[in-house]
Order: C-alpha cells, then structure tokens, then sequence
C-alpha cells in the first residue's frame, strides 16, 4: 500500500492560483467589481452506485475542487491579453471493483498533448489526482483573436452526437454531459464581417504523429447560421457543412460530413435535430445521427466518447421545469441497428442561490454485444457548489 504518493509536483498549480489571486487583490484592495482579475470555483461531490452486465457492481464517491482564476495581462486600444485558469483537484475513492476499473483507466495515456495529470495521493480505496480543466491565453487586436492552451471547441450543431466535433465530442452516457475538458489547442479567429468569420485550429496529436487542424468559414446567409469545414483528424480527412436555423417556433439543427479515411473508402455522417419549447416548463430535443456505412467498434478514449457503433441512433431528451428551483429531465437513447437502448431519468433542485442537488438513474438494455446492453444499471447523486 501506498500513501501520500506524488508525481510532478501536483499541488504547484494550485498554489500558483492562490498566489496570482493574491497579487490580483493586491493591486485592487477594494474588491472593485470591475477589477481585471477574478477568482472563483466550485465544491462537486459526486456518488455513483454502478452494477454493469456480468461485471461486479462499483460505489464511489468522487470529491472535486476546482479554482478559477481569469483576468488581463496587459490590454491596449481595441485588444489585450488575457489568462485563464481552471484547476481540478480530485479525491476519488470506493469499493476494490471501482479501483481496478480506475487503475485501468489511469493507465491509459492521457488524451492531451500536455501530460499535466497526475496522481497526489494513493491508498487501497482511494486516489487523489489533479490537472488542468482549462489553461489558455488570449490575444486579441481589434477582429482578430488568437487562443493557446487548454480551451473548448466546440465544432458542429450536435449535442448528444457529432459528425464535426472530433476534437471534444459530446458523450450523452456520460453523468456530467456538460463537462468538456478541453483540448490543446491554437486557436486563431478573424472576423469578416458583423456575422461572418474565418477560423483555423492547429492541435497536436496526443503520443506523436501528424497534428489535427480544421479551417472554418462561418456566416449567416438564408436565415440560418451556415458553416463549412475542412479538416485532417490524424490520417483522416474531412469535409463538413453545419447549420442551424429556425421553423415556425422550433430550432433546427443539421451537420453533414465526408470522411476520406487512409485506409478504405470514404464515407458520410450527420446529425439532424431539432429542439422545440412546448412553454416557459417543458422543452424537448430530438437528435438523429446516422452514418453511410458502419465502423469498426472503438473504444473510448481518455474519457471521450466515441461515434455510436452502427449506422443509426437516435436521442430524445426532456427537461420540465417543476418550479423555477426544481427541474426534471430524462433521456432515451437508441441503436437503431442492435436494438440496444438506455434511459435515464432525473432531476436538479437549486437549494440555494450557489448550490445544485442533482440525482438520477441510468438503465441500460441490449445484449453483451451490443453498444448500450453491457452498461447495466447505475445511479448517481451529486451535489455542487459555487463560490
């Protein structure tokens, strides 16, 4: 057994934070609220019961402190440069079931060209760890921006799949849907109009290899936001239109992709959706992902999801809003090809002005080999808060 184990200096990040937050008070003692600099974070603590398909049920309880800290180096007319800090540090502990499948998922490398996680503490039951949520700087000179670090991208208009967004892809089985890590990336953006804009993003490859880029043209022609995309995911190549518009009161979302892999043919993707208020409580959106031919199954990487095996799924997910403090929602996802499908109820209930309880339950069905069927039941609840 192993105690107190520390790998890269881990707390020196989060000190650096309380350090730069102290010279930022210095500079405004009076707590302006138009001070450049700005300190803030989160509390999360997240139980999750866990019973996969012929494996044995997994309890944990993860425990996560997250400082933020953003604010201007320096600015001149029209531009500056500005910081931004997001540091993770986790406390994650359950039964010998979920730390043999954490131990397994520690060893695979971490999905992002700066290897910055590591591990602070480490026991029979429990393992602290830490790393950088986000991590950027950015210029900007009146249209145009650059962005380096750790930031998110989002690409495409889906929201539980994504043809486009390879580079942080959206995975609706996850409990935290709306957690992005973010990648390591070159950000550069220039404006070309009120509503137009030309963006380039150059992100190396994790463990080597050609880094990944995509060039956009962005715009609003036809009463819709239009954009086309041309990108190189590794070897492969891609082309890709996105739109996202109106009809009658619902929104409409689409995104459309060819894939010319090194090795095979190419192929094409896309998502459809559609997202409708049905009044000021109950909202509903609906999500079609379908793609020319089927893929070899992959496995997740690094925590990120990966395209639904098959080459149709589709996804309805429901929110109604009980009072203004309490929400309830669900989702269903289905594999049109296998069958398989989960459901996953929920709700979150605004207990304070900074704190959220949420809970829910996950009930996956399908056979072993199928994409929803091995993932069995679960149920989480978590609680966070702001600060």
């Amino acid at each position: 057994m192993r105690r107190g184990r520390t790998a890269g200096r881990p707390l020196l990040p989060a000190l650096g934070l309380c350090l730069l937050a102290q010279l930022a008070q210095a500079q405004s003692p009076d707590g302006n609220p138009e001070d450049p600099w700005r300190l803030s974070g989160s509390y999360r603590a997240l139980g999750v019961y866990q019973q996969p398909q012929d494996l044995p049920r997994q309890r944990s309880l993860g425990q996560r402190l997250r400082l933020s800290l953003a604010g201007d180096l320096a600015t001149w007319p029209e531009g500056g440069l500005r910081l931004q800090l997001d540091h993770d540090s986790e406390l994650l502990s359950g039964d010998t079931a979920y730390r043999a499948a954490l131990d397994e998922a520690l060893a695979v490398p971490q999905d992002q060209a700066l290897r910055d996680r590591s591990v602070w503490w480490r026991d029979r039951r429990s393992l602290g760890r830490q790393q950088f949520f986000r991590a950027f700087v950015q210029a900007r000179a009146g249209d145009f921006s650059a962005t380096l670090g750790r930031q998110r991208i989002a690409l495409g208009q889906g929201r539980l799949w994504s043809s486009l967004d390879l580079l942080n892809p959206p995975n609706p089985q996850q409990i935290e849907r709306e957690d992005f890590i973010g990648v390591d990336a070159l950000l550069m953006e220039q404006a070309l109009g009120p509503l137009s804009r030309a963006s380039l993003v150059l992100a190396p490859r994790p463990g080597g290899g050609p880094a990944r880029w995509l060039l956009q043209w962005r715009t609003h022609a036809l009463a819709m936001d239009l954009s086309v995309s041309h990108a190189r995911y590794g070897e492969d190549r891609l082309l890709a239109v996105d739109m996202a518009g109106q009809w009658a009161d619902a929104g409409l979302r689409a995104e459309f992709t060819r894939t010319a892999p090194a090795a095979g043919p190419a192929y094409f993707s896309g998502v459809l959706g559609a997202d409708y208020a049905f009044n000021p409580q109950l909202s509903a959106s609906l999500e079609w992902y379908w793609r020319s031919r089927p893929l070899a199954p992959q496995a997740a990487v690094g925590g990120q999801a990966r395209p639904p095996q098959g080459a149709h799924a589709i996804g309805l997910n429901l929110s109604y809003e009980l009072t203004p403090l309490l929400k309830l929602q669900g989702l269903w996802l289905r594999n049109a090809g296998d069958g398989s499908q989960l459901i996953a109820p929920g709700f979150s209930w605004s207990l304070s002005e900074n704190g959220v309880l949420s809970a829910g339950l996950q009930r996956f069905s399908g056979d072993a080999r199928s994409e929803y069927g091995p993932g069995g039941r679960l149920a989480f609840v978590r609680y966070q808060r702001y600060f």
